[in-house]
């Protein structure tokens, strides 16, 4: 009969324990690989932090696409970033064109020239707009006359449409009336000879900015029937509009209503469609 040492012995049980050791390494590396193979089939969930980073870079584009070349392309990031975006190809001097959310377009227009008219023909040229009955012993009667080039607005559908500008001077510290009209056009400046007609009327704001009364100069906006009348003469370059007092008389109301404004600060801004 056969027999084993001690030695013999311990070298089975060394060999035997090794065996059993190295089926446990290759059976933990089979499931390793399997796990491996099969998270490469099955899609896993986002990450959160994949998600913030998208929402990140979105924001990032939108803050930085103030402005698109077309209008098309301003139409489709004004509405992928929920805030207007400016056209590029419309801008000019006097002109700025938006694209709106909604799918209109807002035009921001500056006069091209602008005028004042005096009853009695005397200059003022300190590069103020005057407007009424001149409140001294003068006593004078003073319309101003601004023009604005509306051509880029051919064929656009006029939501709506105001006039604003800054005033800086009235006569009493409390609000009176101004009025907006469309009139005919500027003849010559800074003073065009009296008066270029007064078309149509179009709205009355009440406004004050008395230094006496320490009143700050104050923005007035018209609207009234001035998209209405923009659209029906939107085939013209130009539109031409003016401000006059409410009463022109030689009356202490009319005195009342003497004003100054600031010329620079005149803008009309209208809104439209294309459909």
């Amino acid at each position: 009969m056969e027999t084993t040492t001690a030695a013999q012995q311990a070298q089975l049980l060394f060999e035997g324990g090794f065996m059993h050791l190295n089926r446990r390494v290759v059976s933990l590396t089979a499931a390793f690989l399997l796990s491996s193979l099969l998270s490469a089939y099955v899609s896993p969930a986002a990450p959160a932090h994949a998600a913030v980073s998208v929402k990140s870079s979105t924001a990032a584009a939108c803050f930085a696409a103030a402005a698109a070349e077309s209008a098309k392309e301003a139409q489709a990031t004004a509405r992928a970033c929920g805030r207007r975006v400016e056209v590029l190809s419309e801008r000019s001097a006097t002109t700025q064109v938006f694209a709106n959310p909604d799918g209109t377009y807002r035009a921001e227009i500056s006069y091209t020239r602008w005028a004042y008219a005096i009853n009695t023909n005397v200059n003022r040229n300190d590069g103020l707009v005057r407007v009424g009955r001149e409140p001294t012993s003068e006593g004078f009667l003073a319309r101003s006359f601004f023009e604005f080039p509306t051509g880029a607005l051919a064929g656009a559908q006029i939501l709506s449409a105001n006039f604003s500008i800054t005033l800086t001077h009235s006569s009493t510290c409390g609000a009176t009336p101004t009025r907006l009209w469309h009139s005919g056009g500027i003849v010559s400046t800074p003073r065009t000879a009296w008066s270029p007609a007064l078309v149509d009327y179009l709205d009355t704001q009440y406004g004050a900015a008395n230094k006496v009364c320490f009143q700050p100069d104050v923005t007035m906006i018209f609207g009234g029937g001035l998209a209405v009348n923009l659209q029906a003469n939107t085939g013209s370059p130009t539109y031409t509009v003016a401000l006059t007092a409410q009463d022109e008389c030689s009356c202490s109301a009319a005195r009342d209503q003497w004003k100054k404004f600031y010329p620079g600060t005149a803008l009309m801004t209208v809104d439209y469609s294309l459909a």
